[in-house]
Protein backbone atom coordinates (compact mmCIF):
# COMPACT_ATOMS: atom_id res chain seq x y z
CA UNK A 1 0.00 0.00 0.00
CA UNK A 2 1.31 3.20 -0.65
CA UNK A 3 1.30 5.83 2.37
CA UNK A 4 0.16 9.33 2.15
CA UNK A 5 3.66 10.64 3.05
CA UNK A 6 5.27 9.18 0.01
CA UNK A 7 2.93 11.48 -2.35
CA UNK A 8 3.44 14.45 -0.25
CA UNK A 9 6.89 13.80 -0.94
CA UNK A 10 6.34 13.21 -5.01
CA UNK A 11 4.40 16.71 -4.99
CA UNK A 12 7.20 18.57 -3.65
CA UNK A 13 9.69 16.89 -6.18
CA UNK A 14 10.70 17.75 -9.50
CA UNK A 15 7.52 16.36 -12.05
CA UNK A 16 9.29 14.11 -13.62
CA UNK A 17 9.93 12.32 -10.58
CA UNK A 18 6.40 12.02 -10.42
CA UNK A 19 6.72 9.84 -13.83
CA UNK A 20 9.57 7.79 -12.90
CA UNK A 21 7.66 7.20 -9.70
CA UNK A 22 4.55 6.09 -11.37
CA UNK A 23 5.47 3.95 -13.84
CA UNK A 24 7.59 2.03 -12.08
CA UNK A 25 4.91 1.27 -9.45
CA UNK A 26 1.69 0.72 -11.40
CA UNK A 27 1.66 -1.89 -10.15
CA UNK A 28 0.71 -0.78 -6.03
CA UNK A 29 -2.54 -0.91 -4.41
CA UNK A 30 -4.19 2.98 -3.23
CA UNK A 31 -7.24 3.60 -2.26
CA UNK A 32 -9.89 6.11 -3.94
CA UNK A 33 -8.46 9.10 -1.90
CA UNK A 34 -4.83 8.57 -3.24
CA UNK A 35 -6.01 8.21 -7.03
CA UNK A 36 -7.78 11.64 -6.85
CA UNK A 37 -4.28 12.73 -5.26
CA UNK A 38 -2.79 10.79 -8.21
CA UNK A 39 -4.69 12.22 -10.70
CA UNK A 40 -4.00 16.06 -9.59
CA UNK A 41 -0.28 15.40 -9.78
CA UNK A 42 -0.41 13.86 -13.17
CA UNK A 43 -2.71 16.72 -14.23
CA UNK A 44 -0.20 19.19 -13.03
CA UNK A 45 2.54 17.37 -15.45
CA UNK A 46 0.65 17.31 -18.74
CA UNK A 47 0.13 21.27 -18.27
CA UNK A 48 4.64 20.64 -17.59
CA UNK A 49 4.90 18.59 -20.54
CA UNK A 50 2.88 20.42 -23.05
CA UNK A 51 4.61 23.90 -21.98
CA UNK A 52 7.95 21.96 -22.45
CA UNK A 53 6.80 20.82 -25.97
CA UNK A 54 6.19 24.17 -26.97
CA UNK A 55 9.12 25.38 -25.93
CA UNK A 56 11.08 22.56 -27.63
CA UNK A 57 10.60 23.61 -30.78
CA UNK A 58 13.80 25.11 -33.26
CA UNK A 59 14.96 28.24 -32.70
CA UNK A 60 18.75 28.71 -33.83
CA UNK A 61 21.43 27.18 -35.40
CA UNK A 62 24.69 26.24 -33.62
CA UNK A 63 27.94 27.97 -34.28
CA UNK A 64 29.49 25.01 -36.28
CA UNK A 65 26.11 25.57 -38.84
CA UNK A 66 24.98 22.33 -37.89
CA UNK A 67 20.80 22.63 -37.14
CA UNK A 68 19.40 21.92 -34.06
CA UNK A 69 16.72 21.17 -35.50
CA UNK A 70 16.96 17.35 -35.27
CA UNK A 71 17.80 17.63 -32.02
CA UNK A 72 14.72 19.47 -31.09
CA UNK A 73 12.72 16.63 -33.36
CA UNK A 74 14.30 14.24 -30.74
CA UNK A 75 13.44 16.10 -27.74
CA UNK A 76 9.84 16.80 -28.90
CA UNK A 77 8.98 13.61 -29.86
CA UNK A 78 10.12 11.70 -26.35
CA UNK A 79 8.16 14.84 -24.66
CA UNK A 80 5.11 13.36 -26.53
CA UNK A 81 5.54 10.12 -25.59
CA UNK A 82 5.94 10.80 -22.28
CA UNK A 83 2.71 13.19 -22.61
CA UNK A 84 1.07 9.98 -24.32
CA UNK A 85 1.84 7.16 -21.17
CA UNK A 86 1.06 9.79 -18.88
CA UNK A 87 -2.81 9.93 -20.85
CA UNK A 88 -2.70 6.17 -20.43
CA UNK A 89 -2.10 6.08 -16.84
CA UNK A 90 -4.29 8.85 -16.04
CA UNK A 91 -7.50 7.00 -17.69
CA UNK A 92 -6.31 3.79 -15.37
CA UNK A 93 -6.39 5.58 -12.34
CA UNK A 94 -9.69 7.16 -13.25
CA UNK A 95 -11.15 3.95 -14.69
CA UNK A 96 -9.89 2.20 -11.51
CA UNK A 97 -11.26 4.66 -8.83
CA UNK A 98 -14.68 4.76 -10.97
CA UNK A 99 -14.81 1.06 -10.67
CA UNK A 100 -14.82 0.98 -6.97
CA UNK A 101 -16.94 3.64 -6.85
CA UNK A 102 -19.10 1.95 -8.79
CA UNK A 103 -18.83 -1.88 -6.40
CA UNK A 104 -19.23 0.10 -3.34
CA UNK A 105 -22.72 1.83 -4.63
CA UNK A 106 -23.27 -1.62 -5.58
CA UNK A 107 -22.84 -3.62 -2.44
CA UNK A 108 -23.66 -1.20 0.10
CA UNK A 109 -26.41 1.74 -1.45
CA UNK A 110 -27.92 -1.23 -3.89
CA UNK A 111 -28.25 -3.67 -0.91
CA UNK A 112 -30.09 -1.50 1.47
CA UNK A 113 -32.50 -0.34 -1.21
CA UNK A 114 -33.38 -4.15 -2.02
CA UNK A 115 -33.68 -4.50 1.50
CA UNK A 116 -35.74 -1.53 2.08
CA UNK A 117 -37.93 -2.46 -1.03
CA UNK A 118 -38.59 -6.25 0.03
CA UNK A 119 -39.65 -5.01 4.02
CA UNK A 120 -42.21 -1.80 2.55
CA UNK A 121 -43.50 -4.44 -0.17
CA UNK A 122 -44.02 -7.17 2.73
CA UNK A 123 -45.77 -4.16 5.08
CA UNK A 124 -47.85 -2.99 1.45
CA UNK A 125 -49.29 -6.74 1.49
CA UNK A 126 -50.28 -6.43 4.80
CA UNK A 127 -52.09 -2.86 4.67
CA UNK A 128 -54.08 -4.27 1.32
CA UNK A 129 -57.37 -4.71 2.96
CA UNK A 130 -57.11 -3.64 7.03
CA UNK A 131 -56.03 0.17 5.61
CA UNK A 132 -56.62 1.15 2.45
CA UNK A 133 -55.12 5.09 2.98
CA UNK A 134 -51.89 3.90 4.69
CA UNK A 135 -51.77 1.14 1.80
CA UNK A 136 -51.92 3.94 -0.82
CA UNK A 137 -49.01 5.94 0.76
CA UNK A 138 -47.13 2.83 0.82
CA UNK A 139 -47.48 2.60 -2.42
CA UNK A 140 -46.48 5.66 -3.27
CA UNK A 141 -43.24 4.90 -0.93
CA UNK A 142 -43.00 1.37 -3.02
CA UNK A 143 -42.83 3.59 -6.26
CA UNK A 144 -40.55 6.42 -4.92
CA UNK A 145 -38.21 3.41 -3.87
CA UNK A 146 -38.07 1.81 -7.53
CA UNK A 147 -36.98 5.11 -9.08
CA UNK A 148 -34.32 5.47 -6.37
CA UNK A 149 -33.06 1.87 -7.66
CA UNK A 150 -33.36 2.63 -10.94
CA UNK A 151 -31.23 5.90 -10.45
CA UNK A 152 -28.35 4.07 -8.61
CA UNK A 153 -28.64 1.66 -11.87
CA UNK A 154 -28.31 4.35 -13.94
CA UNK A 155 -25.31 6.26 -11.84
CA UNK A 156 -23.40 2.51 -11.65
CA UNK A 157 -23.60 1.64 -15.43
CA UNK A 158 -22.45 5.69 -16.28
CA UNK A 159 -19.32 5.11 -13.68
CA UNK A 160 -18.49 1.44 -15.30
CA UNK A 161 -21.21 -0.37 -17.31
CA UNK A 162 -20.88 -4.20 -16.42
CA UNK A 163 -21.43 -4.90 -20.08
CA UNK A 164 -17.71 -3.68 -20.39
CA UNK A 165 -16.41 -7.17 -19.77
CA UNK A 166 -18.31 -8.42 -22.54
CA UNK A 167 -16.18 -6.74 -24.82
CA UNK A 168 -15.91 -3.79 -27.00
CA UNK A 169 -19.08 -5.06 -28.99
CA UNK A 170 -21.30 -5.50 -26.80
CA UNK A 171 -20.69 -2.25 -25.35
CA UNK A 172 -20.79 0.06 -27.87
CA UNK A 173 -24.00 -1.76 -28.73
CA UNK A 174 -25.24 -1.36 -25.57
CA UNK A 175 -24.33 2.08 -25.19
CA UNK A 176 -26.38 2.52 -28.82
CA UNK A 177 -29.42 1.63 -27.24
CA UNK A 178 -29.29 3.36 -23.76
CA UNK A 179 -28.58 6.65 -25.91
CA UNK A 180 -31.80 5.78 -28.21
CA UNK A 181 -33.81 4.63 -25.19
CA UNK A 182 -33.28 8.09 -22.62
CA UNK A 183 -32.57 10.63 -25.43
CA UNK A 184 -35.33 9.24 -28.12
CA UNK A 185 -32.94 9.65 -30.76
CA UNK A 186 -32.93 7.17 -33.24
CA UNK A 187 -29.30 5.61 -33.12
CA UNK A 188 -27.94 2.85 -35.29
CA UNK A 189 -25.09 0.63 -35.42
CA UNK A 190 -22.85 -1.01 -37.90
CA UNK A 191 -20.20 -3.18 -37.41
CA UNK A 192 -17.79 -3.99 -40.62
CA UNK A 193 -15.09 -6.61 -40.01
CA UNK A 194 -13.46 -9.61 -42.02
CA UNK A 195 -15.58 -12.92 -42.24
CA UNK A 196 -12.28 -14.85 -40.35
CA UNK A 197 -12.55 -11.82 -38.18
CA UNK A 198 -15.99 -12.34 -36.32
CA UNK A 199 -14.55 -11.62 -32.62
CA UNK A 200 -13.11 -8.96 -33.81
CA UNK A 201 -12.68 -7.18 -30.25
CA UNK A 202 -11.27 -9.89 -28.57
CA UNK A 203 -7.93 -8.75 -28.66
CA UNK A 204 -8.18 -5.24 -27.66
CA UNK A 205 -7.14 -5.17 -23.86
CA UNK A 206 -9.30 -3.50 -21.16
CA UNK A 207 -7.62 0.19 -20.92
CA UNK A 208 -7.65 0.65 -25.09
CA UNK A 209 -11.37 -0.96 -24.65
CA UNK A 210 -12.01 1.67 -22.29
CA UNK A 211 -11.01 4.42 -23.33
CA UNK A 212 -12.50 4.03 -27.25
CA UNK A 213 -15.79 3.43 -24.86
CA UNK A 214 -15.43 6.59 -23.56
CA UNK A 215 -14.57 8.36 -26.90
CA UNK A 216 -17.86 7.00 -28.44
CA UNK A 217 -19.53 8.23 -25.01
CA UNK A 218 -18.46 11.66 -25.68
CA UNK A 219 -19.14 11.81 -28.96
CA UNK A 220 -22.51 10.97 -28.29
CA UNK A 221 -22.76 13.07 -25.86
CA UNK A 222 -21.79 16.00 -27.99
CA UNK A 223 -24.74 15.25 -30.60
CA UNK A 224 -27.00 15.05 -27.23
CA UNK A 225 -25.84 18.81 -26.30
CA UNK A 226 -24.96 20.40 -29.60
CA UNK A 227 -26.06 19.18 -32.83
CA UNK A 228 -30.43 19.06 -32.37
CA UNK A 229 -30.14 16.03 -34.07
CA UNK A 230 -33.05 12.93 -34.90
CA UNK A 231 -30.90 10.27 -35.98
CA UNK A 232 -27.11 9.20 -35.25
CA UNK A 233 -24.85 6.20 -37.28
CA UNK A 234 -22.23 4.35 -35.63
CA UNK A 235 -19.97 2.78 -37.70
CA UNK A 236 -17.27 0.22 -36.83
CA UNK A 237 -14.50 -0.54 -39.46
CA UNK A 238 -11.36 -2.95 -38.56
CA UNK A 239 -9.09 -4.40 -40.70
CA UNK A 240 -6.19 -5.89 -40.88
CA UNK A 241 -3.90 -2.45 -40.14
CA UNK A 242 -6.33 -0.09 -38.30
CA UNK A 243 -9.56 -0.30 -36.28
CA UNK A 244 -12.05 3.00 -37.17
CA UNK A 245 -15.20 4.11 -35.58
CA UNK A 246 -17.43 7.09 -36.94
CA UNK A 247 -20.15 8.88 -34.89
CA UNK A 248 -22.26 10.90 -38.15
CA UNK A 249 -25.68 12.78 -36.85
CA UNK A 250 -27.97 14.48 -39.29
CA UNK A 251 -27.92 17.85 -37.18
CA UNK A 252 -27.34 21.55 -37.12
CA UNK A 253 -23.26 21.00 -37.51
CA UNK A 254 -20.83 23.23 -37.15
CA UNK A 255 -19.30 26.86 -37.85
CA UNK A 256 -16.05 26.47 -38.97
CA UNK A 257 -14.92 29.09 -36.95
CA UNK A 258 -17.22 27.66 -34.04
CA UNK A 259 -14.22 26.42 -32.30
CA UNK A 260 -12.12 29.55 -32.25
CA UNK A 261 -14.67 31.57 -30.49
CA UNK A 262 -13.86 31.76 -26.67
CA UNK A 263 -16.42 34.43 -26.38
CA UNK A 264 -19.29 31.59 -26.77
CA UNK A 265 -19.88 29.49 -24.10
CA UNK A 266 -21.58 26.56 -26.27
CA UNK A 267 -18.37 26.65 -27.92
CA UNK A 268 -16.17 26.31 -24.94
CA UNK A 269 -18.10 23.45 -23.65
CA UNK A 270 -17.72 21.05 -27.15
CA UNK A 271 -14.38 22.61 -27.32
CA UNK A 272 -13.31 20.72 -23.64
CA UNK A 273 -14.99 17.69 -24.91
CA UNK A 274 -12.87 17.36 -28.52
CA UNK A 275 -9.99 17.70 -26.53
CA UNK A 276 -11.04 14.98 -24.17
CA UNK A 277 -11.40 13.06 -27.18
CA UNK A 278 -8.23 14.24 -28.97
CA UNK A 279 -6.07 13.53 -25.56
CA UNK A 280 -7.82 9.93 -25.43
CA UNK A 281 -6.67 9.27 -28.99
CA UNK A 282 -3.21 10.42 -28.70
CA UNK A 283 -2.42 8.06 -25.96
CA UNK A 284 -3.78 5.33 -27.97
CA UNK A 285 -1.75 6.44 -30.74
CA UNK A 286 -4.86 7.91 -32.94
CA UNK A 287 -6.36 10.06 -35.41
CA UNK A 288 -9.01 12.29 -35.42
CA UNK A 289 -10.80 13.36 -38.78
CA UNK A 290 -13.55 15.93 -37.79
CA UNK A 291 -16.40 16.99 -40.87
CA UNK A 292 -19.09 19.23 -40.54
CA UNK A 293 -20.80 22.78 -41.85
CA UNK A 294 -24.08 24.24 -40.88
CA UNK A 295 -27.41 22.75 -41.31
CA UNK A 296 -25.19 19.67 -42.84
CA UNK A 297 -24.54 17.85 -39.42
CA UNK A 298 -21.77 16.52 -38.26
CA UNK A 299 -19.44 13.48 -39.15
CA UNK A 300 -16.82 12.51 -36.19
CA UNK A 301 -14.22 9.65 -37.46
CA UNK A 302 -10.92 8.43 -35.04
CA UNK A 303 -8.88 5.43 -35.67
CA UNK A 304 -5.96 3.61 -34.14
CA UNK A 305 -3.34 1.25 -35.31
CA UNK A 306 -3.74 -2.19 -34.77
CA UNK A 307 -0.30 -2.75 -33.30
CA UNK A 308 -1.33 -0.27 -30.47
CA UNK A 309 -4.44 -2.53 -30.15
CA UNK A 310 -2.38 -5.84 -29.50
CA UNK A 311 0.30 -3.91 -27.02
Amino acid sequence: MLDNAKLAMLSKNKHIAIYLFIVTNSHIDINPIQNRMFSQLINKLLQVLKYSIHQSWPRSISSNGKSVMQRDEVSVAEHQELLRKLVMHQEKVKESEHKNIAREIHDELGQTLLVLKMDVFMLHARTANTHPKLHEKISLSLSHIDATIKSVRRIINNLRPAVLDLGLHATIEWQAQQFQLQTGIKCDLRINHTHTDPDWDTDLDENTALMLFRIVQESLNNVLQHAQASQVHITVNKDPHQLTISVVDNGIGMHPDSKHNDNDDHNKNDTFGLLGIRERLTALKGQLVLQSAPNQGTSLSFSIPIPVVHS
